[in-house]
């Protein structure tokens, strides 16, 4: 049976940011635990200052992701994404660096 899962995001745009990060392994691995191949992931704009305010709290976008592992960060990097400090933690690590493609 299909399944739809939701999380929260400060924008979509899959061009330029081609991944779902997650910020521990153990968040990443729940969810290949708990989905099946066909589910969707459903990408809700968050209410914070950091999403466009036209896209605060509506539905965004959906993906469906591969089971591979990916470092959000690098994959971000390739694409020429502009990382904001904004996504680093204050030991300046990527704080969402466990992704899914």
């Amino acid at each position: 049976m299909l399944r739809l899962f939701l999380t929260k995001v400060w924008g979509f745009e899959p061009e330029s940011y081609p991944a779902l990060g997650f910020n521990s392994e153990g968040g990443r691995l729940k969810f290949l635990r708990e989905s099946s191949p066909g589910d969707w992931v459903v990408l809700a704009g968050t209410l914070g200052s950091e999403t466009n305010i036209n896209d605060r709290g509506r539905l965004l976008g959906r993906v469906q992701l591969g089971p591979e592992k990916v470092d959000v960060e690098e994959l971000l990097r390739s694409v020429g994404y502009q990382i904001p400090e904004n996504q680093y933690n204050q030991d300046g690590e990527y704080r969402w660096p466990f992704g899914l493609q």
